[in-house]
Parts: structure tokens; C-alpha cells; sequence
């Protein structure tokens, strides 16, 4: 049995060790950044693959999973004097 690992250690692994894991559901959402210089920022997560790394665990015996993603980001609204023209 492979030991438990702290999650802020880097993992190397290679591809062929890990196991694709299949996404049964998502819970959409969306994270509203105020910022303060008046602007509005929405931004959300795109889920590519999901991977299990086999033998290996955090901390309190879950499974480490690598997910590769992609954010996605919008400005909704800017100041007039930060827009270009």
C-alpha cells in the first residue's frame, strides 16, 4: 500500500498510471467577481477529463484525483473609462 501524501506535495505520475474516471453529474455555477474599480467578472470551470491516480491517497484516505479543466471568464460589466474606444 503506497503512503497517504499531503495534497500541496507535487505528484509525478504518467498517463498510463492513472485511470479515467467518468463525470455522472455536475452542479453548474458561477463565480461573480466585484472588482474594485467597478467591474464584473463572471468565470466557471470546464471539466476536460477527470483521473484517479491508483495508490494514492490525501491525508484523511481519499483518493487523488487530477482534474484538467479549463476556466472560462467574462467580463459583464466595465467603467466607461477603462473600455477602449
Amino acid at each position: 500500500m503506497a503512503d497517504k501524501i499531503a495534497l500541496n506535495q507535487p505528484i509525478e505520475l504518467d498517463k498510463d498510471e492513472t485511470t479515467r474516471v467518468r463525470v455522472l453529474n455536475v452542479k453548474p455555477g458561477i463565480t461573480e467577481l466585484e472588482l474594485d474599480d467597478g467591474s464584473i467578472i463572471e468565470m466557471s470551470l470546464a471539466i476536460i477529463d477527470v483521473l484517479r491516480v491508483p495508490e494514492r491517497w490525501d491525508s484523511v484516505g481519499h483518493p487523488i484525483y487530477v482534474v484538467n479543466n479549463q476556466v472560462i471568464m467574462r467580463v459583464t460589466n466595465s467603467q466607461d473609462e477603462l473600455r477602449k474606444s
